[in-house]
């Protein structure tokens, strides 16, 4: 590992909460934020217009779209981030649905996943749902948080079977 490298590994993690477009580092935009969670969510990734959708409507506050989003940056280089959506029901469905967490490659295993999933939950008034496949790694690491695992989520997909 260079210099340079670990300057950037030593570097303080930060934290931020978005709650709207305005609220993105100056050092960043949109379109570069959805670009890192695409990339940083492989191989569980979903297309990039879903992204910027899902990253849309946690920065949206209008049309019942509302949420947050948690950004951990180590200087001007994003590391990970947690989506968040509040889904403006209470009772029978969780007040906030867990969306994406993506932290980069070159930084798995170091408890950033872990830090700003819990950084995103206590900031939620409410319980809080997540979709994981059965497969996929973090599934241990969201067990380990609390997640429990309620219901099987099936679905019934009009259209395109392939989803």
């Amino acid at each position: 590992m260079n210099s340079s490298m670990k300057e950037q590994e030593n570097e303080e993690l930060k934290i931020y909460e978005l709650n709207s477009r305005d609220d993105i580092p100056e050092w960043t935009d949109f379109e570069s934020m959805a670009r890192f969670l695409h990339k940083s969510l492989i191989p569980f990734e979903d297309p990039l217009e879903e992204v910027k959708k899902g990253i849309d409507y946690a920065l949206s506050s209008t049309g019942g779209k509302d949420g947050f989003i948690i950004f951990a940056a180590r200087g001007d280089k994003p590391v990970g981030a947690v989506v968040m959506l509040q889904t403006n029901m209470s009772g029978y469905v969780p007040e906030f649905l867990l969306l994406f967490v993506a932290v980069r490659p070159d930084e798995r295993g170091k408890g950033i996943g872990g830090r700003i999933i819990m950084e995103a939950v206590n900031r939620c008034e409410g319980d809080v749902n997540l979709h994981v496949e059965y497969d996929n790694p973090a599934k241990r690491l969201y067990e380990r948080l609390g997640f429990v695992n309620k219901y099987a989520d099936m679905r019934y997909f009009k259209g395109d079977q392939d989803e």
